[in-house]
């Protein structure tokens, strides 16, 4: 049998990721069980999004079809969602203020390379523990958001510019982002 549920929508949590917008819905409606994967509907019967009780952590949210659009489009160009890899556990730090000052940044945060999976691509790259990492293409990274959000923007394979501070300098490197391993 169809099982239907109603509900208000609660709110529309917007962001931006490598060029294509994303968006969360939060709704009052009961998510039964089965009904992840399931669309979520306007009054009008159009699709806004996909239920998913798992990513909303037992909370009745919806992936946007925006994401979907964009998850599908790389499932059918190549068999699968292929999101980029760094190899790299992080820490969050402040930076100081004389180190800001002395290199002209902005952030106060940042994050430093705690964990660097030998052969992955930070490994490759260059990268060295004790690195903080500062921005990735000329974004900035302040936090592990920032970082995910990122990478998740972004194809395997691809070269990126990483800015770093490295024994109170501020170096660039380039590192080809591996395959975020399969789970």
């Amino acid at each position: 049998g169809l099982e239907v549920t109603l509900g208000l929508l609660n709110a529309r949590i917007e962001t931006q990721s490598g060029g294509f917008p994303e968006y969360l819905l939060h709704t009052d409606a009961t998510f039964y069980p089965g009904f992840s994967g399931g669309p979520l509907v306007d009054m009008r019967g159009r699709v806004i999004g996909m239920c998913n009780l798992n990513y909303g952590r037992g909370r009745s949210v919806a992936l946007g079809t925006p994401t979907l659009a964009h998850v599908a489009d790389a499932i059918l160009a190549r068999g699968r969602v292929q999101r980029g890899y760094l190899g790299v556990r992080t820490q969050g730090v402040t930076l100081q203020e004389s180190v800001r000052q002395r290199l002209s940044l902005t952030q106060a945060n940042a994050l430093i390379l705690v964990g660097i999976e030998e052969g992955g691509p930070a490994d490759t790259g260059s990268l060295m523990l004790g690195d903080t990492l500062l921005a990735l293409d000329g974004r900035m990274v302040a936090d592990v958001s920032d970082l995910r959000r990122y990478l998740r923007s972004q194809p395997a394979g691809r070269q990126i510019s990483v800015r770093l501070l490295r024994g109170g300098a501020s170096v660039e490197v380039t590192v080809t982002l591996g395959a975020e391993p399969s789970e």
